[in-house]
């Protein structure tokens, strides 16, 4: 055998090999559908695998057994709200609203680490304790409280205690248009439209209008 028949032979048998190669090649599906295995699932089987949502109302009074199912987060929320909108201790937050010893209570949010972050008064006023404990009466007998609204410092920027924007006054002011006292433009021509637009920012205001036309040609 040549060498040019040799070499003729092996070269036939590469070609062939990259053939059955790519024949066998997985190229992936062409769709560009991404599909998961959820997709596959009833209402009532994807409805099953959510977890259980609680909410909570900072605002409410609850019982001692529902404050202990609050996450940790939700319980330091809740102290520091009560003490920031009545001004009471916690003392008087054991007593009135939970039912049970404030050494029991200072225990539990020792235990869980906030306590040092909620500034709790020397001593509670009376006339704190008073409306603090109207509070909790009336919204027991089905009542609603004097102040149900309220946002604890830091737990909602831009918006102030009692759940309005802070910055509404503000920026009313600051975004009202300049009243305008005197005015003054040039043009080549009658612009009516623009006539009617100066009409309307002196609408209800007695003013003096001083027309001057002049020939430039």
């Amino acid at each position: 055998m040549t060498d040019e028949r040799y070499v003729f032979i092996q070269d036939v048998k590469e070609k062939k090999g990259i053939a059955r190669s790519a024949a066998h090649k997985k190229n992936g599906c062409k769709s560009t559908r991404c599909t998961l295995p959820s997709d596959y699932l009833t209402k009532k089987e994807r409805e099953k695998m959510n977890g259980e949502v609680k909410s909570w109302n900072m605002n409410k009074f609850y019982s001692w057994e529902e404050f202990k199912n609050m996450p940790v987060d939700i319980q330091e929320a809740y102290i520091s709200t009560l003490v920031q909108k009545y001004k009471v201790g916690l003392a008087t937050i054991a007593n009135k609203v939970f039912g049970i010893t404030p050494s029991y209570v200072y225990k539990v949010i020792v235990d869980a680490g906030f306590h040092k972050r909620i500034a709790f008064p020397r001593k509670t006023k009376k006339a704190d304790e008073e409306r603090f404990v109207a509070d909790i009466n009336a919204m027991r007998e089905g009542e609603k409280p004097k102040t149900t609204i309220y946002i604890p410092d830091g737990m909602a920027p831009g918006y102030d205690q009692n759940g309005n924007r802070e910055d509404s006054k503000k920026n009313s002011k600051e975004n009202a248009p300049a009243k305008i006292e005197y005015m003054t433009f040039s043009c080549d021509r009658l612009d009516y439209d623009l006539l009617r637009r100066i009409e309307a920012m002196f609408e209800g205001r007695k003013i003096q209008i001083a027309i001057s036309i002049t020939d430039v040609e």
